[in-house]
């Protein structure tokens, strides 16, 4: 009798995913959760061709590395200013201590709708940059236009962002073929704004309320993108999903940490773009580990 009871708890643990089952336990630390956006049809704005694929690649990967994390991707379509807002508070109604929430952005982004203006003013004199540099970053959902409301501005995120004390949050920009922390989305007659100067404020900023921020790029160069088995990625993009294999960063051995990825993807295109720099603005916490197994995305 003794025999058969033992045997029926090996079983159990076995179908539970227990020590002798197939699955992994949770990650330590509390639950990850990854919002993650990429538009390329744009509604009223010019189309792109990757950031759909990167913020699939993205979720792709770190669904593959770890097993247990929550994911909402949102593409095209489905990625209005509504529902990518919509999504946020609904994770951060439920985040608690120890969570992690990664916000992923791929698309168009640049300066607020107020900064568009005639072309005779894409000039660089003193007036223009002066008004200017009282502006704050955006980015663009699907159905974004040139007015602000249909926009996320750095105020629209901060306000929410700002409201959670108790969880780690990370927001990853890869803004390809955008210029996202250049100046503009299609510029009159191609111009590109000024060099020297940077809104008010920015999405790196974000940092203030303790997120770890990433971009693709320095705020005045463009992220790259290039083929890679068939399909176009931004280049920092598809490193950084790479760096969720726990066998690139860490050959294999324990969790690796979102410093880890960035730091990996970071070195990859810095050899392969010399013109793109890659940033992190570490906030509260960048080496909050992500992913616990390996993979091969």
């Amino acid at each position: 009798m003794k025999n058969l009871l033992a045997f029926a708890i090996i079983i159990l643990l076995a179908l539970a995913g227990g020590p002798s089952g197939a699955a992994s336990p949770p990650l330590a630390g509390g639950r990850v959760c990854l919002l993650a956006v990429g538009v390329d049809d744009y509604k009223y704005l010019s189309p792109l061709k990757a950031a759909a694929n990167n913020a699939a690649l993205f979720a792709d990967s770190l669904r593959a590395a770890n097993g247990h994390a929550e994911i909402t991707l949102l593409t095209d379509g489905r990625a209005t200013r509504a529902a990518i807002l919509a999504a946020f508070e609904r994770y951060a109604a439920t985040l608690a201590a120890g969570d992690r929430l990664v916000i992923y952005y791929s698309g168009h982004g640049g300066p607020s709708a107020r900064q568009y203006r005639p072309a005779s003013l894409y000039s660089g004199d003193l007036r223009w940059q002066t008004e200017n540099n009282l502006y704050d970053e955006t980015i663009f959902p699907v159905d974004a236009a040139y007015d602000l409301k249909s926009q996320i501005t750095f105020a629209d995120l901060a306000g929410r962002i700002k409201k959670i004390r108790h969880a780690e949050i990370a927001v990853i920009l890869d803004c390809a073929y955008s210029a996202a922390h250049d100046w503009y989305i299609d510029a009159p007659q191609g111009q590109s704004g000024a060099s020297s100067v940077r809104p008010r404020t920015s999405l790196r900023d974000l940092s203030m309320y303790g997120v770890t921020v990433v971009e693709a790029a320095d705020w005045n160069e463009t992220a790259a993108a290039d083929i890679f088995g068939g399909k176009q990625y931004g280049i920092f993009t598809y490193y950084l999903a790479r760096g969720l294999d726990a066998g690139v960063v860490r050959g294999g051995k324990g969790a690796v940490t979102l410093y880890d990825a960035f730091a990996y993807a970071r070195s990859v295109t810095l050899q392969e773009i010399g013109s793109q720099h890659p940033k992190i603005y570490r906030g509260r916490n960048p080496a909050m580990p992500l992913a616990d197994r390996q993979t091969a995305p």
